[in-house]
């Protein structure tokens, strides 16, 4: 006997109970085989169109940019600021340009230096650091001045670490000279860079 047959001799509310359940599971067979994937692929279409979209209007924002980031960069080997290093990072006219510099500074300042000594010279994020470690004897107010003259000079100058001794036994009538010792960097562009 075959399924078709053991079907037959059943009653009708269970025939149609059966139908009725073969229907329901045909229709979510047929929902999960053919419209959940056709929905899918065109909701992917549709985000992918978004997502071309913008890349395209970003590309485009981008090459309209082209000209005038290429007109900055040609202007920019002439640019001001590259005024403010030192000449020939990779030779010892720098670092006595550098010595020149702190040494106006002070003067102007009336600082009194004792010594001045060249550190060594080091490279730091592609620039040229040459430094220079002094001592010198001033008051309070002749190191402010110090300070503001080596901020205000037309090249970069950084005070990188700085000493202060003061007297032991001090007068309020006077002004008492400090010793203060110093790093002193000024940067410069490699040789290697300046050409490009």
């Amino acid at each position: 006997m075959t399924l078709a047959d053991r079907i037959m001799q059943r009653s009708a509310v269970v025939r149609r109970s059966l139908a009725i359940l073969l229907l329901l599971a045909a229709a979510i067979l047929g929902w999960q085989s053919l419209i959940l994937p056709v929905r899918a692929l065109l909701t992917s279409q549709q985000r992918w169109r978004v997502q071309v979209r913008s890349a395209l209007a970003i590309a485009r924002g981008r090459a309209a940019e082209v000209p005038a980031l290429q007109g900055s960069l040609k202007a920019l080997p002439e640019a001001p600021i590259w005024r403010r290093f030192y000449p020939d990072g990779d030779s010892a006219n720098a670092a006595t340009i550098l010595r020149e510099d702190i040494t106006h500074c002070a003067a102007v300042a009336g600082v009194t230096v004792r010594s001045i000594a060249p550190l060594p010279a080091t490279e730091q994020r592609g620039l040229r650091r040459l430094g220079v470690k002094i001592s010198a004897a001033m008051t309070i107010g002749q190191l402010t001045d110090f300070l503001t003259k080596l901020r205000e000079s037309p090249r970069y100058l950084r005070v990188d670490a700085m000493s202060v001794v003061a007297p032991q036994i001090q007068m309020n009538s006077g002004n008492h000279r400090l010793l203060v010792r110093l790093q002193i960097w000024g940067y410069a562009r490699p040789l290697s860079e300046r050409g490009q």
